[in-house]
Formats: structure tokens, C-alpha cells, sequence
């Protein structure tokens, strides 16, 4: 009667345990919310305490306390879902119909592929129901030691656990699974202000970049692109899927909104959360961008797009960020540019070409470490709008997301105005009637 599990049951369940006797001592038996009979050994060696251990068993089960045996006995009678991969495809599925961001389902689905692979080879369980609240915590342990070891962000291991959780969450929500293990398991603590990164470039970074002397291999113009998303504050992707009939190149007003336009999910882009909105590109910027403008008018551009058969095919579009497609570029016997989905190479590669990183040593091997990301670039632009004047509403409105959320994660790390603080010291000095009055 130890080593209890509570789970959701319903008001409904109202349990009555059967206390019987057999030779080898005394049983009993009662209903799971399943509608599956229990039987096992009832604890005591006499009628009269087996009876109290009963009554106090059906308080129990009424508050949906269950022992491991027991909960092994209720999931064995889940949904058709089996394994963990059926249950992600299955939650996955749920998402995109909901209107989920593919970049965000493909990294969940990552995720929660990975976190599967744990349970299998570190708990020998690939399937849904045998998971159990004695896994959930160990999983939990292993995170907070990844994180003790430096293999793995705190902030990072929050996020598997509450992808994990919310997987479960959904799962029994749609009475895929009769227990979810993950009910009284402890989220990681991390603060709020950091499960976002605050971290913003300063115009004199944004020139170091300018002035590399780095060029692409394959003429992805990666200085155009840092310098793009610190001033207009779009978002990586974006700036990667503007088009050159997204923008008025006489007024610089660039529309973000859902488009046609071919990429690796098929034929339909939408930005975050399908929000469509308005934003401008400064004339320096669209002074920038006239070599890719004519780039676009000058040559065969593509994107590549899933045919029917699930083969990559390129499809002729007017990406402006784009790099050279050595095998069309050959096939056709003249320059094919293609869009990119990826940047990271050339990221690292602009960043260390002016010295802006750090070497690192992880598990004992070095590793460069770039100080900004792409996103803090959006950052950058929404604190610099801040101290140009430009009012929080604007900025919201320019960088598609509310007003608290600009506040709290895109202003940068607050510094202390020690020349305030001193004058405020200042006056109090002396003061005895204040400090009277603070005794």
C-alpha cells in the first residue's frame, strides 16, 4: 500500500473493494476505472484488520491513489497507440492542423524523438502506457545532470521536460492513454527573465561586420543580411523568404504576410503565428540590397519544393537572399541562384572574420562560441529604436508581437545608472529626520 500514484479519475468512479479468503491467506478484489477487476493480496492476518485495510483502500482509489501494479493494469487498456512514435506523429499532426509554425512542429519533433530514444535505451520502454511515474522523475534527474555536467542549458532542459509533458498532457486529454505519469512531476525551476536571452548588438558591432572582409564562397550575402535584420528587426526567416515583390523599393514599406512560394514544406510560407503585418526597410538598407535586387532581374532564381513523389524539385521564385546553385548553375550553363534555409556556416564564419568570438572548451575539446544569434540582431534593432525615441506601441507593431513580450525579452540586459543611484545617495546623506523616520 506504499509507493502510491495519483491520477485523474472520474467522479464517477465510486470503488468497492472485495476482501476474500483462500488458503494461503487473504485477497482482495475491486474495479479499476477501467472496468478491469484487480486482484492481489490484501495486507493483514485477520478478518477484522484486512476489513479496515479495505475501507481505507477504497478512500484511496476514490482519490485516484494507485499502486504500480495497478496503474500497469489500468494502461494496459489505452487507445491503439502504442509507441512513442505513433504518439508523436499523432500529436504533430494535432499542431499543424492548429496552425503551428512548421520550424517549430520539425523541432518539437526532434525533440520529443530524441527524448523517445532516452526512454528506450536508458529505461528499455518504447511503448506509451509502460511508462511510469518512477521513469518520468529519473528523466527528470538525468536533465538536471546533463546540466550539472555543462552538456546541456538549464533553460534547455526546462524546455524538453515541458515538451514532454505537454505531449503527455494532450495525450490523456484526448484519451489516448487511461494515466499521465507526468501529472506530479516538478517542472525545472528556471526565472523568467532568463528563459529568453537578452543579449543585444550594438551599433559598433553591426559596423565591425560592414567592414569584414569576408565574402561567401557561394555569394550568399551575409553582410547584407546581419545588417537587414538589425535594422528592419525582422525575423531569420523572414528576411530569407522576402521576395522582391514584398516591397515597395520606392517608399522601403516591405508587407510580411502568408504567400505562395516554393520551400522544403511544399508551396504555402506563412510568418509567426500567420500574423500579417507592415515594416519598413530604411533607405540605407534598400541602398544595400540593390546589387541582390538586380541579381534577381539578372539571373534564374529557385526554391526547392517536395514533389508528389517527396523529391526536391526547384521551382522558379524572387528570393533576394540567396546563394549560388552550383549543379543547376551547371546543368543550365549559366548563374542559378537558390534560397537557403540554413545560415549557420556563414554566421560563424562573418563573426570570427573581425575576432567577435569565444574559444571554449567543452568535454575537452574547443569549440567557437559566436556572442550573438540572429534573433538577437532583432534585439539590437528594438533597442536602438528605443533610445532613438521610437515609442514601445511602434515597436510592437514593426517587430509582430505584444507589447509585455517587447518589454520583457527584446530591451536587452538592464544597466545600472550608478550616476542616479549616486545622486540619490546624495540626498539622503545627513538627513536625520529621514532616517528617523526609516528606523
Amino acid at each position: 500500500m506504499n509507493n502510491l500514484v495519483k491520477i485523474d479519475v472520474s467522479f464517477e468512479y465510486q470503488p468497492k473493494v472485495y476482501p476474500y479468503k483462500r488458503s494461503s491467506g487473504w485477497y482482495w478484489k475491486f474495479k479499476l476505472p477501467n472496468g478491469k477487476f484487480f486482484t492481489g493480496k490484501a495486507p493483514g492476518s485477520d478478518e477484522k484488520t484486512v476489513k479496515r485495510n479495505a475501507t481505507k483502500k477504497e478512500r484511496e482509489l476514490s482519490k485516484g491513489l494507485f499502486t504500480q501494479k495497478e496503474i500497469k493494469k489500468i494502461q494496459e487498456t489505452s487507445s491503439t497507440i502504442t509507441t512513442f512514435e505513433s504518439a508523436i506523429t499523432q500529436y504533430i499532426e494535432y499542431l499543424i492542423l492548429e496552425g503551428a509554425s512548421p520550424n517549430y512542429f520539425l523541432k518539437l519533433k526532434n525533440d520529443l524523438t530524441t527524448i523517445s530514444k532516452t526512454f528506450k535505451e536508458k529505461y528499455k520502454v518504447d511503448q506509451i502506457h509502460k511508462l511510469t511515474e518512477e521513469h518520468a522523475y529519473s528523466f527528470r534527474n538525468h536533465l538536471l545532470r546533463r546540466v550539472k555536467k555543462d552538456e546541456l542549458k538549464k533553460v534547455t532542459a526546462f524546455r524538453l521536460l515541458n515538451d514532454v509533458k505537454r505531449l503527455f498532457k494532450w495525450l490523456k486529454r484526448r484519451k489516448k492513454i487511461r494515466t499521465n505519469p507526468w501529472l506530479e512531476i516538478e517542472a525545472i525551476s528556471v526565472p523568467k527573465e532568463s528563459r529568453a536571452r537578452s543579449e543585444a548588438p550594438s551599433q559598433e558591432v553591426i559596423t565591425k561586420l560592414l567592414l569584414s572582409e569576408y565574402e561567401h564562397p557561394f555569394k550568399f550575402p551575409i553582410k547584407e543580411f546581419a545588417y537587414g535584420l538589425f535594422r528592419t528587426g525582422a525575423r531569420m526567416e523572414e528576411l530569407l523568404y522576402l521576395e522582391l515583390d514584398d516591397v515597395d523599393w520606392e517608399s522601403g514599406l516591405w508587407t510580411i504576410k502568408p504567400k505562395q512560394c516554393p520551400n522544403k514544406h511544399g508551396t504555402h510560407w506563412s510568418p509567426k503565428y500567420g500574423k500579417a503585418r507592415k515594416a519598413i526597410i530604411p533607405q540605407d538598407v534598400l541602398n544595400l540590397l540593390k546589387p541582390l535586387v538586380t541579381r534577381v532581374n539578372q539571373f534564374k532564381v529557385v526554391g526547392y519544393t517536395p514533389d508528389e513523389n517527396g523529391n526536391m524539385v526547384p521551382k522558379e521564385a524572387k528570393f533576394l537572399f540567396t546563394m549560388l546553385d552550383k549543379k543547376l548553375s551547371k546543368d543550365e550553363g549559366l548563374e542559378v541562384y537558390r534560397r537557403v534555409d540554413r545560415i549557420d556556416k556563414a554566421w560563424k564564419n562573418l563573426f570570427t572574420s573581425v575576432g567577435l568570438f569565444q574559444s571554449v572548451s567543452i568535454n575537452g575539446s574547443e569549440k567557437i562560441v559566436i556572442p550573438f544569434t540572429r534573433h538577437d540582431m532583432r534585439r539590437g534593432f528594438n533597442l536602438a529604436a528605443k533610445n532613438a525615441g521610437m515609442s514601445l506601441d511602434d515597436r510592437a507593431l514593426i517587430l509582430g508581437h505584444g507589447r509585455t513580450v517587447n518589454e520583457n525579452h527584446y530591451c536587452g540586459k538592464a544597466e545600472l545608472n550608478t550616476g542616479v543611484v549616486q545622486k540619490l545617495i546624495s540626498s539622503f546623506s545627513g538627513d536625520e529626520k529621514i532616517l528617523e523616520k526609516v528606523g
